[in-house]
């Protein structure tokens, strides 16, 4: 009797576990295809957004530094009591596409942040500050022209007044502007030219 007891008690588990092993499915071809999809598509949208929110802030950093060695250079101008002059140039023989550039600081009437003009910035003439691109992937500087910004060391000002023109690689648009009391801020081209990509949220137009 104790025997059929068992024997009836283990029957019946091993009728269980098949039948929750038969309950148990896995996932179909169709439905693993779906889900790749919908994975590559999230992907494909989210990829392009990631790089030109990285884009965009690389240009905020390098308007940034800008502006801020700017105030630097007007700083030690009334420090120092003598003028100085922040140099910024774009490498020699590039477009507006590349981002090679750099900028410097110095009591004399103008320095080379990049004497070679190879991109490095380890024989600058700007004995008191030097600035490289390389900091700041994909940021580019618009200009041909070697800008010298000269601070009196009375008061802190510059004339004429300058407008540095900026971009990203992810077609972003800003400049830093400097006026004739020698403060400098970012801001927006005005008017915004055609063609040259988006404004920088949150700025206003330089003039």
């Amino acid at each position: 009797m104790l025997s059929q007891v068992k024997q009836s008690r283990g029957s019946a588990f091993y009728a269980l576990k098949n039948n929750m092993m038969s309950d148990q499915k896995g996932f179909s071809l169709i439905e693993l295809l779906v889900v790749i999809g919908i994975v590559g598509i999230i992907t494909s949208i989210a990829i392009p957004a990631f790089d030109t929110m990285i884009q965009r802030n690389r240009l905020k950093a390098a308007l940034q530094s800008v502006q801020d060695d700017l105030q630097l250079a007007r700083t030690q101008a009334i420090k120092q009591s003598r003028n100085v002059v922040f140099s910024i140039k774009r490498k020699t023989g590039t477009t507006v596409s590349g981002d090679t550039w750099c900028y410097g600081v110095t009591v004399n009437a103008s320095c080379n942040c990049d004497l070679n003009d190879d991109g490095a910035t380890t024989d600058s003439t700007c004995e008191i500050k030097t600035v490289s691109s390389a900091s700041f992937v994909g940021a580019r500087f618009r200009t041909d022209t070697v800008s010298n910004i000269a601070f009196d060391f009375r008061r802190g000002t510059t004339s004429p007044a300058v407008e540095l023109p900026f971009s990203s690689s992810s077609a972003y648009r800003s400049d830093v502007y400097i006026d004739t009391a020698g403060r400098a801020r970012m801001c927006l081209p005005n008017p915004f030219p055609t063609g040259e990509g988006m404004a920088l949220p949150k700025l206003a137009n330089c003039t």
